[in-house]
């Protein structure tokens, strides 16, 4: 019997973190750098078990249908019970929404490729709100399959992306590559 994708991932929050206490956010409080990173911990369970459980039950091309559907979502589902926004961004995009949208954005990422940084950041914007980066480093062989060079990715998963996202920057990555970064913001009251 196939779950439906929201079904699918409030089973996986839930059993993620039964038992466990929610890290306490505010929308009027600024966020502390070790809960914004706790947020990024889940986030990346949460998307990354759900979609480990679609490569199980139907391969590469299953997890694409569903990456394209349900990955913004499911960020957006742990950012609204965390009240905080979440994006996930990069320089070699998959999707369109996915890319960076400020210049601070991108002083960030060439401070990671640089190797200036290499854990979660704190900045401050140009208008004073707090923001949390932390990496986001291809870290399975299973990623690969979609992301890495053309080589690897099997023809018809190649089609699929390529119909899916025409202007795909997302491929050629290798095991430890920095793939994006988690970006955290608090919401505003």
């Amino acid at each position: 019997m196939k779950l439906n994708g929201s079904v699918l991932v409030l089973s996986l929050f839930t059993i993620a973190f039964c038992g466990k206490q929610k890290p306490e956010t505010n929308p009027q409080k600024p966020l502390s750098l070790t809960i914004a990173d706790s947020i990024t911990i889940i986030a990346q369970k949460t998307l990354g078990g759900t979609l480990m459980k679609q490569i199980a039950d139907g391969g590469a091309m299953v997890a694409l249908d569903f990456c394209n559907h349900q990955a913004i979502p499911i960020t957006d589902s742990v950012a609204n019970f965390y009240q905080v926004n979440i994006q996930r961004i990069a320089e070699k995009n998959r999707n369109p929404k996915n890319g960076f949208s400020s210049e601070l954005d991108k002083e960030v990422w060439e401070s990671y490729l640089t190797g200036k940084e290499t854990g979660m950041v704190k900045k401050i914007d140009p208008n004073g709100n707090t923001i949390f980066y932390k990496p986001i480093r291809i870290g399975m062989e299973t990623c690969l399959n979609c992301h890495g060079d053309a080589n690897q990715i099997k023809p018809d998963v190649l089609t699929k992306l390529t119909e899916l996202y025409p202007n795909d920057k997302a491929t050629g990555f290798k095991m430890n590559d920095l793939r994006g970064l988690w970006k955290i913001t608090n919401l505003k009251p």
